[in-house]
Order: structure tokens, then C-alpha cells, then sequence
């Protein structure tokens, strides 16, 4: 709110240069009317929005109480009540937090590890000894690695 208070005098400029152009032209341009009547701000609470998506996911998945998911309902329920563009397409700020949500769950997949299904293996240091005598013994055995001859 501060923000939309600090700009506001500036943005009420462009809204009526805007409402002049369209009664000049006689051209009202959804799309480029839209962004100057947001006043610069929709796209600021669109991040906000989207930076409320993952604490509501976890709140959800933890089936909790979710102040996250009640914020984003209440900016959700404001950007409702302004559509904007010419009504074909979803609304941006609707794809953007689609957008969060698939990021969200594919990073969750990528990142689910079953521990069961891992295999760790210890790291035990080799004196040169060691080493040589295992190479030696693989040898014999008729394994090479690629540059033994």
C-alpha cells in the first residue's frame, strides 16, 4: 500500500494521459489500459502472491491452518474484482501462480530421495602400497583399466 501511496500522483498522471489518447483516438487498447490503470503495482503483488505459495503447499500438505493460503485468497479475491484484458486469455496473474505451483512440485520430486534406495560406500585411503598391490592383483586377473596395456 505504501508503495501504490508513494507513486500514485505520478501513476494518476499516465491514467489520464491515457483516458485523453482514448478520447482523442477514440481507441480504448485493453491491454496497454490495463497496466497503466494497476498503477505499476499488479506486478509486485503478483510476486507477493507467488512468494505465498510455498508456505500454503507445506501448510497444506501438513494439513494445518495456513495464514499464507488466507493472504493469497484475499489478493486472489482483489484481483478478481478488477479483471483485466479483453476476457480470451487467463489472466496473468493466474498463470504465474500456476506457474509457482508446477516449479514448486517438480522441484519437490526432483528432490524426494529414498535413503533406502541409496547406496553409500565408504571411503577408505589407500597408502601407494596399497594401491599397487590391488592394481597388481586386478592385473592378474585380467582386468585392465582403459590406458593399461
Amino acid at each position: 500500500r505504501s508503495l501504490s501511496e508513494r507513486i500514485g500522483t505520478e501513476a494518476d498522471i499516465y491514467v489520464q494521459k491515457l483516458r485523453q489518447l482514448q478520447t482523442e483516438y477514440a481507441m480504448r487498447m485493453p491491454t496497454v489500459a490495463d497496466r497503466i490503470q494497476e498503477r505499476f503495482v499488479q506486478p509486485m503483488t503478483i510476486d507477493r502472491m507467488r512468494a505465498l505459495i510455498g508456505p500454503a503447499m507445506r501448510d497444506a500438505e501438513a494439513n494445518r491452518e495456513s495464514r499464507s493460503f488466507d493472504l493469497l485468497m484475499q489478493e486472489a479475491e482483489l484481483l478478481t474484482q478488477h479483471p483485466t484484458g479483453v476476457g480470451l486469455d487467463v489472466p496473468a496473474w493466474l498463470d504465474a501462480l500456476e506457474e509457482e505451483v508446477e516449479q514448486l512440485a517438480k522441484r519437490r520430486a526432483s528432490s524426494e530421495i529414498d535413503p533406502q534406495s541409496l547406496m553409500t560406500i565408504s571411503i577408505v585411503p589407500l597408502s601407494v602400497d596399497e594401491l599397487n598391490e590391488q592394481l597388481t592383483k586386478a592385473s592378474r586377473q585380467g582386468r585392465r583399466l582403459p590406458h593399461m596395456k
